[in-house]
């Protein structure tokens, strides 16, 4: 875990510490509490998982292995981890950490775990956050001071994941020009003269 610490956080740096890494990430690196229609594009909430949990360490969660009580130990974990959203809510003008929003919850850190394994369904790893962090995307220091604009930076545990990822992001534009012509080529053949025109210019220009 010390390696994934090295080089990702999710922390608010102190103001007082260091302002500049503090103003970037309270500018550029807070979700928006408002979920906009981008996060609701695969009918949840917040397809990017905001507010995320928080945790006194960062670990890895592996799902846990389906047997005969998983159902109810799924429901189970529901049911507590909701019960952990509410004293979050509850207690966010606070300012308490993460070991005080435990105790109110009923939780440990071991128990935390334990129960977040029956909720996901891969292995995801779970960064070191306090409460106050819980919509603060995660990002490298050094790399965010350069590009003081957003990023998304993770540890790697499915490299197939991430191959299928960078091939669908680099080919978005050549998809998007796909759905554009077929769209134009389906207007033109109902009579739409602008849409034939476009098509001809389009013609034109990559046919060599």
């Amino acid at each position: 875990m010390s390696f994934i610490d090295k080089y990702v956080t999710c922390e608010i740096p102190d103001e007082k510490v260091d302002k500049e890494l503090h103003d970037i990430v309270m500018a550029v690196h807070q979700h928006s509490k408002n979920h906009s229609k981008t996060c609701k594009k695969k009918g949840t909430v917040c397809r990017f998982n905001f507010p995320r949990p928080p945790s006194t360490k960062t670990f890895i969660s592996e799902p846990s292995k389906p047997d005969k009580d998983s159902k109810k130990d799924e429901k189970e974990a529901k049911e507590i981890l909701s019960g952990l959203w509410k004293v979050i809510k509850e207690h966010e003008n606070e300012n308490l950490d993460v070991s005080e929003i435990f105790n109110k919850s009923g939780l440990t850190q071991e128990s935390f775990e334990k129960y977040f394994r029956f909720i996901t369904n891969r292995n995801t790893v779970v960064l070191k956050r306090e409460p106050n962090e819980i919509y603060t995307n995660q990002y490298n220091p050094h790399l965010l001071r350069a590009w003081n604009a957003n990023m998304d930076i993770q540890y790697i545990l499915d490299a197939f994941s991430c191959v299928v990822y960078i091939i669908s992001y680099i080919s978005k534009a050549e998809r998007e020009l796909g759905l554009l012509l077929q769209q134009t080529k389906n207007e033109a053949e109902e009579g739409n003269l602008n849409a034939q025109q476009t098509l001809k210019n389009w013609n034109f220009i990559l046919t060599p």
